[in-house]
Parts: C-alpha cells; sequence; structure tokens
C-alpha cells in the first residue's frame, strides 16, 4: 500500500486492494460479526453523510464516548473523512477531568456509546447509531484541517494535558511500523485496549488496515474471553501491555494445570509451580552449580502435554507486541519477571515481543 497522508485514504486504499477480506470482526450475540473491507468502506461513507447532516463539518471537535468494536472505527474515519477531530474519551473518564475538558475544546457533538449518560455529558450528547452502508460516488478531496485527534491525560494528578495529533503524524507512524512489526493479509490480530489510547489506535487499528490484516475485537479482559478469542478467530498477532499479559498468562495457567494428570494436581496457590521450579531449574555459572528458579518455565513447560494445551489455548497466535510497565503481584515477586514469563506462555514459533 502507498505512503498516504490523510488517515481516509488508509481505508480508501484497504477496499482497492483488499476488497472481500474481512477488515473488521466482533461478538455479536452469541455469533461473531465481520465487516469486509468494501463494506467498511461503505459505512464509513454513510456515517460521514449523516453526520455532515448534523451539522459535523472541518475543524469541529467531537467526543467520542464509546466502545472498542466495529462501530468506533467506522465513526473515527468518517469523522476524519470530514475534517472533524476526535476527542476519545476512557470509560472511567474522571468527571472533573472530563469537565474541564469538555470546556477546553467546545465539541460540537459528545457521542455516547455505553447506553449510559455519565455526569460530564451536555444534555445535548448523543447515543450513537448503527452506520449504514452507502458507497459514496463523489469525489473526495483531503479538508483543509490537518488535526486528527486530541489525546488527554487522565487529569488524576492535575489537570488533564491535550496532546494535538495530525493525520501526518499519525500516518508516519503507519509507516515506520512496516520494519517492525511485520503483518500481511493473512494475519489476525485481537485488539482489547481501548481506541481511547495511541498505543492501540495506531498498534492496533491503523497498522493492520494498512497492511491488510483482520482487526477481532475481545469482548471482555476476562481471560476466558481473551483465550477463547484467540484460539476460535485463530489470531496471529495481538497488542498488549503488561497488566494484560499478566491476566492472560493467569488465565492459560488455569487451563494448562487442568490438563496435567491428577497425581500432579496443583495447589491453588500455585506452589507447585515454585517446587518444580527448584527442582527442575537449570544451573547457572561454572561453579558450584546454582540453580535458578527464574529459569523454571523453560523446564515445567518443555513436556509434550503442556505445550499441546498451551498451543490449543493460544491458538494461532505468534506474535504479542507490549509497552509499558508490570504491576506488583504478590509479596516478593518481580513485576518484570511474571510478565516476561506470561508473554512466554503466549509464544508462538515466530514470536518477536
Amino acid at each position: 500500500m502507498r505512503s498516504v497522508q490523510h488517515l481516509y485514504e488508509l481505508v480508501r486504499q484497504r477496499a482497492q486492494r483488499w476488497p472481500g477480506a474481512v477488515a473488521l470482526g466482533a461478538q455479536e450475540g452469541l455469533g461473531w460479526r465481520t465487516l469486509d473491507s468494501r463494506t467498511f468502506l461503505a459505512q464509513v461513507d454513510g456515517l460521514a453523510q449523516q453526520l455532515a447532516e448534523r451539522g459535523v463539518a472541518s475543524g469541529d471537535r467531537v467526543v467520542l464516548w464509546t466502545p472498542s468494536g466495529l462501530r468506533t472505527p467506522v465513526y473515527l474515519f468518517a469523522l476524519w473523512k470530514l475534517g472533524a477531530i476526535s476527542v476519545p474519551f476512557d470509560r472511567d473518564m474522571n468527571p472533573n477531568a472530563a469537565q474541564a475538558i469538555m470546556q477546553s475544546v467546545e465539541p460540537r457533538v459528545v457521542l455516547l456509546g455505553y447506553e449510559q449518560h455519565p455526569s460530564w455529558a451536555p444534555a445535548s450528547a448523543v447515543e450513537w447509531w448503527e452506520p449504514k452502508a452507502t458507497p459514496s460516488a463523489d469525489p473526495w478531496q483531503p479538508p483543509d484541517e490537518e488535526l486528527a485527534a486530541i489525546f488527554f491525560t487522565s487529569g488524576t494528578t492535575g489537570q488533564p494535558k491535550g496532546c494535538m495529533i495530525s493525520h501526518v503524524n499519525l500516518c508516519s507512524q503507519v509507516g515506520a511500523f512496516a520494519d517492525r512489526i511485520p503483518l500481511d493479509d493473512n494475519c489476525r490480530l485481537a485488539s482489547i485496549l481501548p481506541l481511547s489510547h495511541l498505543f492501540e489506535l495506531t498498534c492496533g487499528l491503523l497498522y493492520p488496515l494498512s497492511r491488510g490484516a483482520a482487526i477481532h475485537y475481545i469482548p471482555s479482559r476476562r481471560g476466558g474471553d481473551v483465550v477463547r478469542v484467540l484460539a476460535e478467530q485463530r489470531i496471529t498477532h495481538m497488542m498488549a501491555v503488561p497488566q494484560l499479559l499478566m491476566l492472560m498468562g493467569n488465565a492459560l495457567e488455569q487451563r494448562l494445570q487442568s490438563r496435567l494428570p491428577d497425581r500432579r494436581a496443583p495447589a491453588t496457590d500455585g506452589r507447585w509451580w515454585r517446587r518444580a521450579a527448584h527442582r527442575d531449574a537449570a544451573p547457572l555459572g561454572a561453579a558450584g552449580g546454582r540453580r535458578h528458579p527464574g529459569l523454571w518455565h523453560k523446564r515445567v513447560l518443555a513436556g509434550h502435554r503442556v505445550r499441546r494445551a498451551a498451543a490449543d489455548a493460544r491458538g494461532q497466535c505468534r506474535s504479542t507486541v507490549a509497552g509499558g510497565r508490570g504491576a506488583p503481584v504478590g509479596r516478593g515477586r518481580a513485576p518484570r519477571a511474571r510478565t516476561e514469563r506470561h508473554a512466554r506462555l503466549l509464544e508462538g514459533p515466530d514470536t518477536h515481543c
């Protein structure tokens, strides 16, 4: 895909190059709904027309308080097509910070997607709606507005601060990822982080779309849902943060433990893992043969039964990209070591975490 200078061009190029390929997928009721590239673009065009009829134009700020899923990407690209500036809010946005941001950006529209009306939202706030696929045959010219989004800090430690991100900023990041995160149209990426975070917006939405990959949204952060989507949708890549890796690692450990022979039934506090660590850990250093419990997983996970269980649990996942810092888990346990252990549980043959 050739380089672009405006984000709306990204979905147009994708629809031209991979028209029938799955672009987005998410759970809907008991089933799994997907949008191909052509339908995705048609929904973006149809929604842009509807938003324009509501008075949204180039340079307008629009607050998005919406969950990750099939709709939010459509709303983002529809706003960008019009030249509007998205201002994403986290679901658990601090009310005082939200009110301060509202006064600062003076949004044209506030879009709500959680079936609630938060205290900071004005009476004129609008519940979002299902976009209709309406292909546009009209020629499109990039709007004059250069800004794509304004991301604000949470405001928990002071006045929220905004960072203005332009279309060129985001397009430049997308172009830089090709050498760092190999993706193609055979890849399937799992998305669980909020699209109100710049990390997920760039690595988890814009870049995969530009490479022809499919993006599947995990319905919750529960370990069971994460592992289920990884397996059922045959996920190959995932963007994560250390805290999420620990959550997924706990879920995988439970599944691995449940498949071990009864004679090795683990204690609920995981002490048997540590006993196995001291028994099976590889020696370090030339003298003394000192054993290092931190390397326990390389031996414990070596058995065929456990490897097979882990492969079944993670599906096709072969790459997890993480950033940030691990949160402490348990007394005396290094957060970084535990995060790396869980990342290794999720590794596939070509992992480059």
